[in-house]
């Protein structure tokens, strides 16, 4: 049992290697995230143990107002008026939305389940044969977004989409982290080209689970 307790960090160490390679974040050894946003910082000092549980249990340093909700109708109006440096903490329950989630022309803004366990957040969409919305959370011209510790689910199309336009900001440093998508009828998270093809920058996917008990 030993040997496969070590073969397991071995993974997860590989696997934060690679992500070192495509993430656009920097952790620093506090788990804050650093305006440089080119790797991961490894400590050889720490355990292995405790560097993963810093690197998975980090937040993206969002200061400035905080924002409870506890029903769909606050979350909703929440996002729409959300200013730069808000934070939106979600209290524990099922938000069955009645439209997307608009997160457009925002910065540093982070939404995410105030308990940080994304099992007891769930925010559901239209269902998994149709209806609305469609699409759970939909980011547009915005610039460093956190979406963190929620269950996204039953939605027909998409779970997170980011939409991009040639005559508009592109989105830039969208992070998520620590999500369950489940039973997301088309793709979990979208990315849609722009017309003149310029990529996007930065972001990051991290400690996602995917998950559908369902059949198209």
């Amino acid at each position: 049992m030993k040997i496969i307790g070590k073969f397991k960090y071995l993974y997860l160490l590989i696997l934060l290697g690679l992500m070192q390679n495509c993430s656009q974040t920097k952790i620093s050894e506090s788990g804050k995230e650093n305006s440089d946003p080119k790797y991961y910082a490894f400590d050889d000092s720490k355990s292995d143990e405790k560097w993963f549980s810093d690197i998975i249990n980090t937040y993206p340093d969002h200061p400035g107002k905080i924002v409870r909700v506890t029903t769909a109708e606050e979350l909703q109006q929440a996002v729409l008026d959300a200013d730069t440096n808000e934070t939106i903490l979600i209290a524990d329950g099922i938000y069955q939305l009645q439209r997307s989630l608009w997160i457009e022309n925002k910065a540093h803004f982070a939404l995410r389940c105030a308990s940080g366990d994304a099992a007891k957040v769930i925010l559901q969409g239209g269902g998994w044969k149709g209806g609305t919305p469609s699409d759970v959370i939909v980011i547009r011209s915005s610039d460093d977004i956190a979406i963190a510790d929620l269950t996204i689910t039953d939605a027909q199309s998409y779970g997170i989409k980011v939409e991009a336009y040639a005559d508009e900001p592109h989105p830039r440093n969208i992070h998520i982290l620590r999500c369950h998508f489940l039973n997301i009828g088309t793709r979990a998270i979208k990315g849609t080209g722009p017309e003149d093809r310029k990529p996007l920058v930065g972001g990051s996917v991290s400690f996602c689970r995917f998950e559908n008990t369902k059949v198209p």
